[in-house]
């Protein structure tokens, strides 16, 4: 063993601490290295080493020395009867080592509970618990099946030409038809049992740009997803209305022809026109008449081609797809070959093609970049229609919106002007509010002990009266409550003073992502690892393939290899003071940088340190993926901590602690909201107590308040910050240090001056 040891040590450089903490690792896990082998002792000694170890070299000194361990671990046996022997008995050690159910002993008070251990379960008995366990996960997927198949579908964008919009068939004419303002008084909305909306009213105006917020779940998407169906009444069913699709199953489709089906009058004329020229060349040899009847056809069919701009349509279709990511190349690739990420982009350029009369987008900029946000904002601030916006980005509302619709207490209030202006606004008006309040109850005080005072004297029976009069007449006025607020916080890390992650001159060639294998590490909590035992084989390789392309980021074949690198010569530290974020336009190796980070991707070039001591928590930015739908957010915390045996009153006290409802907690993770599902994964995260935190845009889908609530907790927790996004808002007051990934050198860089200056040189190219 002393040998064994002393040629470790020539190749790896330790402190006396840590040298001594290996040397009693080895002693005590012996055994475990003679049976595994090399494989178990290399994985043993890697962490201890600041540079990469070669297996070859390992596997050497292990070969060398397998012997005088294996010499070690028989003496130790004959050792250890001796020691067994004379070793005095400790109780209840033994009783809480080896009784899981537990053992009361009346005398010795070791534990609480009393079990008769000649008692036996019949088998007929286990076979019938083991029944009924299947049953109900069996009626939660069911539930869930049903769930999905009812589920309120968003309707296919199509796209709407001025002259087409309104026909009058019977005329054979065509007209322009303007939009009027829409107002519903008394409007009401619910979905099953649960009211959202009461007695309010739904105020939309022509041109404006509104932006909807409050708080997650509480049914904005329910509210487009009932204005994209036209299923509101008093809405004219010639008012044309687009909202994001939810899924796109257009596979066998490029890019940019998936968003050209939008206008399918330009689609149905083409086809049918494809379908006239084949006949026409099949029939050459008949007769002239049916020749004249078709060339007729194919004529009509231009003029209604022409009448629409059909020419003009895949160069408009094409600068959207561009300013929304898409270059040349990638808008010939076929939509199956794209993430989810892309998709969404995709979804998103196919409603600004439809030219509806009113737009729905629902958390737009997600998966987008500061390049895309802000071809988005341009886009919208010059489109002639009437959008409205749910957005947790509060300076793409600022940008963008003329009006904040404020869905609060099942009721639609109406503020003019941007984000910053609501904000303003209601603040005055909930003050002036607890003003009037104020003022009335205090005139109620004195008009009541005047009341009170004079009430039984006759002489001044008149004036009491008329002080009932007044005090009946005074008006009430109802404070605003606001709703308990999403609280968040991480508990205090153990503190370690030494550099927990350390980078040096990492970098990473586009040929790796040849051939490369995604790996698992269980030492961290990652929200990408949940598979359904009941999925199709098929699904989960898809789902594989799915990730497979998020680290990419969907960067087209031709671009990869455009450039050697994706990125190179990262080069910093972290340790529990670090406040991180890295920076760069979707493609750079942003997602990729990280998966190196926490030994998802073990190709690349360069050093990387982890510390044996770092507890990483990470976030992914498809987390949602991760949460099993079956579940409730009780066994889903069990699920992720399953070795911690957490019980139900001890989930639902710490999901208390954030403010979650206890009703919530027991509803299927299917039926929660996109922001609720956001809060549940990063209470899932906090529960294993990290001491660097990996986020990986933690805004998404989260509401305005909840991000503010993030930004606090961020603030206050005591371990080390590595962040990716591009909500400037939340690197702004998260993030002391900014790496960016240089678009043209792809070198990792740090940068010296502020956050401001940063994206206005980004937006103008200059880095």
């Amino acid at each position: 063993m002393k040998e064994l040891l002393e040629d470790l040590f020539k190749i790896i450089k330790l402190d006396e601490e840590t040298e001594n903490y290996l040397k009693e690792r080895i002693n005590d896990e012996k055994k475990k290295i003679v049976k595994n082998g090399v494989d178990y002792f290399y994985d043993l000694i890697c962490p201890f080493s600041d540079k990469k170890l070669k297996k070859n070299v390992i596997a050497e000194i292990y070969k060398k020395h397998v012997n005088d361990i294996t010499n070690v671990t028989n003496e130790n046996k004959n050792d250890n009867t001796n020691e067994k022997l004379t070793k005095s008995l400790n109780l209840k050690e033994y009783w809480e080592k080896n009784d899981a159910i537990g053992y009361y002993d009346p005398f010795l008070g070791i534990q609480e509970k009393q079990i008769n251990y000649n008692t036996s379960i019949p088998i007929s008995e286990s076979i019938k618990i083991n029944k009924e366990k299947q049953k109900q996960k069996e009626k939660q997927l069911s539930l869930f099946k049903e769930w999905v198949k009812n589920k309120i579908k968003i309707p296919s964008p199509v796209r709407v030409h001025n002259l087409l919009h309104c026909s009058d068939s019977s005329k054979g004419k065509m007209k322009i038809e303007k939009m009027n303002d829409i107002r519903i008084e008394n409007f009401n909305l619910s979905i099953g049992q649960r009211n959202l909306l009461n007695d309010t009213t739904l105020k939309i105006n022509v041109m404006n740009k509104y932006g909807l917020i409050g708080k997650n779940g509480i049914g904005k998407s329910t509210l487009l997803a009932r204005l994209a169906r036209h299923e509101i009444e008093n809405i004219k069913e010639d008012i044309s209305i687009a909202c994001i699709e939810q899924d796109l199953f257009l596979e066998d489709v490029t890019v940019l022809e998936c968003v050209l089906m939008v206008d399918k009058i330009r689609h149905n004329l083409l086809k049918e026109l494809e379908e006239l020229e084949l006949a026409k060349k099949q029939n050459d040899t008949k007769s002239d008449n049916l020749k004249d009847n078709t060339d007729e056809k194919i004529i009509n069919i231009y003029e209604k081609l022409n009448s629409i701009n059909y020419l003009e349509a895949e160069k408009e279709a094409s600068k959207i797809l561009c300013g929304l990511g898409f270059d040349s190349n990638l808008q010939k690739k076929k939509v199956n070959s794209l993430s989810g990420g892309m998709r969404m982009r995709l979804c998103l350029s196919r409603i600004l093609f439809s030219n509806n009369d009113i737009i729905l987008l629902d958390e737009p900029t997600n998966h987008l970049d500061i390049y895309t946000i802000q071809f988005l904002i341009d886009y919208i601030q010059k489109l002639n229609k009437t959008c409205i916006i749910v957005s947790h980005d509060r300076n793409f509302l600022n940008e963008v919106c003329t009006d904040i619709i404020h869905f609060h207490q099942k009721q639609l209030t109406y503020y003019s002007g941007n984000y910053d202006q609501f904000e303003k606004t209601r603040v005055e008006h909930l003050l002036q509010q607890q003003r009037e309040h104020d003022s009335i109850e205090l005139k109620k005080k004195h008009v009541q002990k005047f009341i009170d005072r004079f009430r039984y004297n006759s002489k001044r029976a008149t004036l009491v009266q008329s002080r009932i009069k007044l005090l009946n007449k005074l008006p009430v006025v109802n404070l605003e409550k606001d709703e308990t607020p999403f609280k968040f916080s991480f508990l205090e890390p153990f503190y370690v003073s030494s550099v927990l992650i350390r980078l040096r001159d990492v970098s990473f060639k586009n040929e790796m992502f040849k051939n490369l294998q995604i790996k698992k590490n269980v030492n961290i909590i990652i929200a990408d690892d949940f598979e359904d035992s009941n999925a199709k084989p098929t699904e989960l390789e898809n789902a594989e393939e799915t990730k497979k392309d998020t680290l990419t980021n969907n960067i087209s074949g031709d671009y990869q290899f455009k450039h050697e690198f994706l990125f190179k010569n990262a080069n910093f530290e972290v340790d529990m003071d670090s406040r991180i974020a890295i920076c760069g336009v979707n493609g750079s190796g942003k997602t990729t940088l990280i998966k190196i980070i926490l030994n998802l991707i073990d190709v690349y070039e360069g050093e990387l340190y982890v510390s044996n001591k770092a507890n990483i928590g990470y976030y992914s930015q498809y987390h949602v993926d991760s949460l099993n739908p079956v579940f409730n957010s009780i066994q889903q915390l069990q699920y992720n901590y399953s070795h911690k045996n957490i019980k139900e009153d001890e989930a639902i006290k710490y999901f208390n602690k954030f403010n979650i409802p206890t009703n919530i907690l027991y509803e299927p993770i299917y039926v929660l909201s996109g922001g609720q599902k956001s809060k549940l994964a990063l209470a899932i995260l906090a529960y294993k107590n990290p001491n660097v935190l990996i986020l990986d845009e933690p805004s998404n889908h989260l509401d305005i308040e909840s991000v503010q609530a993030l930004i606090v907790a961020l603030s206050l927790y005591k371990g080390g910050i590595v962040l990716i996004s591009h909500d400037t808002y939340l690197i702004k007051h998260v993030a002391d240090e900014i790496y960016h990934i240089n678009n043209i050198t792809k070198e990792v860089v740090k940068i010296d001056y502020e956050f401001e200056k940063y994206t206005k040189l980004l937006l103008e190219n200059k880095i």
